[in-house]
């Protein structure tokens, strides 16, 4: 490769062959791309044509992030859900968990193409509720390596009952991420709200009532009046090989009845996840 040299430069070189090996100039910019190689030493005349290890690093970073999407329209991609484990040791003949992946109907849509999440497809939540939505694990650690920070972006519409039931109740949701599947923390989120979940109305009680593992967190609560897209930053001491993403729920008793199909007429739609992404 040669370069234009400038009218004032002062060549230096040698030639080889009828052909010009090397030369460097003085007082003038030989107008080097920025495409080209980084010098590596102190040598003017010596390049290193191999890529640079940090650029390799972030690289494998940005092709990790590239393949982290989920729309959900080719099914669950990895993301099984259940209900709390108090939730499945207590015995009681009840759902739930009613995540669900597919077309959503009763009148509503996903944010983008036919088919999402959501805690019930075609009616509201059933009373009672605990469970959880996790993702596969998530390989980041290329990500961490090149000390990358690494955003997970979402949109998501929820609409959970809220009601006065011996002060303000709310049911909701919150968002939770780990590095090993086992140890969890909240995601910073600026959530609307406290979740409070009611247990009992009258004689009309949960099962395990006061195991709600959402109560008492700041989550989502009240509505969100149409989709919305979010995002928060995964910090790098959790962008391990194993990395996860939870979303978790609760509702409590807002009518009277034992009946859980009954019950869906005293709550709401509630939450509906699409979109998912790294960056």
């Amino acid at each position: 490769m040669f370069h234009r040299l400038g009218r004032n430069s002062a060549l230096l070189g040698f030639v080889l062959a009828g052909g010009l090996v090397a030369c460097a100039t003085a007082d003038e910019d030989l107008g080097i791309p920025d495409a080209f190689p980084t010098r590596t030493d102190g040598n003017a005349g010596v390049f290193d044509a191999g890529p640079r290890p940090d650029a390799n690093i972030s690289g494998a970073c940005d092709q990790a992030l590239a393949n982290l999407r989920f729309d959900f329209e080719s099914g669950a991609q990895g993301f099984v859900h259940g209900p709390m484990p108090v939730a499945v040791n207590s015995g009681a003949n009840w759902t739930f968990d009613h995540w669900e992946q597919g077309a959503v109907t009763a009148g509503r849509t996903c944010i983008s193409g036919q088919e999402c999440f959501g805690t019930n497809l075609d009616g509201n939540y059933i009373q009672c509720q605990r469970a959880y939505l996790v993702s596969p694990t998530i390989d980041l650690s290329d990500c961490a390596a090149a000390s990358r920070d690494v955003s997970f972006h979402f949109q998501h519409n929820y609409n959970f009952w809220t009601g006065n039931q011996g002060g303000q109740k709310f049911d909701g949701g919150l968002i939770e991420i780990s590095a090993d599947g086992t140890n969890w923390q909240s995601a910073t989120l600026l959530y609307p709200g406290t979740i409070a979940v009611n247990p009992n109305i009258g004689s009309f009680e949960c099962v395990e009532k006061d195991n709600f593992y959402v109560h008492g967190k700041d989550g989502y609560v009240g509505t969100s009046n149409g989709w919305l897209s979010e995002s928060f930053i995964i910090p790098q001491e959790l962008a391990s090989v194993t990395f996860q993403v939870r979303f978790v729920y609760a509702s409590g008793v807002s009518s009277e009845t034992s009946d859980q199909n009954e019950s869906m007429a005293g709550t709401k739609p509630g939450w509906f996840i699409d979109n998912l992404r790294f960056q």
